[in-house]
């Protein structure tokens, strides 16, 4: 990994967070962040409100709007918590936390891509946007690296090994074969780049989190490994001569509270 992504951009497993500071009242600010005594308070409010009688439900309100806009049912909505509203996970806050991520992401990678060093063989492949693999496998650079041929038989052979998440057990059972295809295929990471030269890919994911709770990053970075686990492991299975590397970027998303 020295002499890839990291050695030509100096970029590194990322945690950018926040230090907060309340001298009006910190007892009060730990309890409004969730910091110390108050982060059971901060995570449980409208659980708390529903057995006080002043809400008729602990599920999101949020999605439930959401919900019935699109002339859905209500039921099993996920519990209100401040870490559920702040994630793409709530259908009724998911456009805003997903125009945010790409906001975050866009400059961070613009930044990687200028600090390059003027005679760099790294190339980023997808510096314009994301791509999922359907897309990238048929990328010029991809092409060069392993055929689609080699890629489908180990993809197939991988993805067959991990768990299917429980949300999308119908979807699964409706055709097994094409649920796994279209799996491995639709992966869309964050970003990916190449040295053709020293036969580096990495594939690049990006993670915003609440950083209240104390390691949030190892869980934010296992979530990102999983999550293009097939990737990297059919490309190294197709492509034996290539290293192949996945790079993290997790940002710490503290509360924003003005005494």
């Amino acid at each position: 990994m020295g002499s890839g992504l990291h050695a030509e951009t100096g970029c590194r497993r990322v945690y950018a967070g926040e230090v907060f500071e309340c001298q009006k009242n910190p007892m009060e600010a730990k309890e409004m962040t969730g910091d110390g005594d108050g982060r059971k308070y901060a995570n449980s409010q409208a659980s708390f409100l529903t057995k006080m009688g002043k809400m008729q439900s602990a599920g999101c309100r949020l999605c439930r709007i959401a919900r019935e806009a699109r002339g859905e049912s209500t039921d099993g909505l996920a519990a209100e918590t401040h870490g559920h509203i702040n994630s793409a996970g709530c259908e009724g806050m998911a456009t805003t936390v997903t125009s945010a991520h790409h906001f975050i992401w866009r400059h961070l990678y613009d930044s990687m891509h200028a600090a390059k060093k003027p005679k760099s063989k790294l190339k980023f492949v997808t510096h314009d946007k994301e791509s999922n693999m359907s897309t990238l496998r048929r990328r010029e650079e991809f092409l060069r690296i392993c055929s689609k041929e080699e890629l489908v038989e180990k993809a197939q052979d991988i993805e067959v090994t991990i768990p299917v998440k429980k949300r999308k057990e119908a979807r699964y059972n409706l055709n097994p074969e094409s649920f796994f295809q279209n799996r491995f295929w639709g992966s869309r990471p964050d970003g990916a780049a190449i040295n053709e030269n020293l036969q580096i890919v990495s594939i690049l994911e990006f993670k915003r989190s609440t950083d209240r709770d104390e390691g949030f990053l190892e869980v934010k970075e296992a979530e990102a490994n999983g999550q293009h686990k097939s990737i990297i492991s059919a490309l190294k299975a197709a492509a034996p001569k290539w290293e192949f590397e996945q790079i993290d970027f997790v940002v710490g998303n503290p509360p924003r509270i003005t005494c």
